[in-house]
């Protein structure tokens, strides 16, 4: 059976590298991913979100 998680329930927060490496080391495969929520202050709450970013 494959888990996911909410990503923001880490509570890593715009920290891009130390949430995925959390994430690895818990083992899970799949997040839910919220960019204005677990990086907030770098979309400013979601309203600067791009491609880029989300890539």
């Amino acid at each position: 059976m494959n888990l996911g998680l909410r990503a923001h329930d880490v509570q890593i927060f715009d920290d891009v590298p130390n949430l995925a490496k959390r994430l690895s080391q818990l083992g899970f495969n799949y997040i839910q991913f919220a960019p204005r929520v677990s990086l907030q202050k770098t979309t400013q709450t979601g309203a600067n979100v791009s491609f880029g970013l989300a890539n």
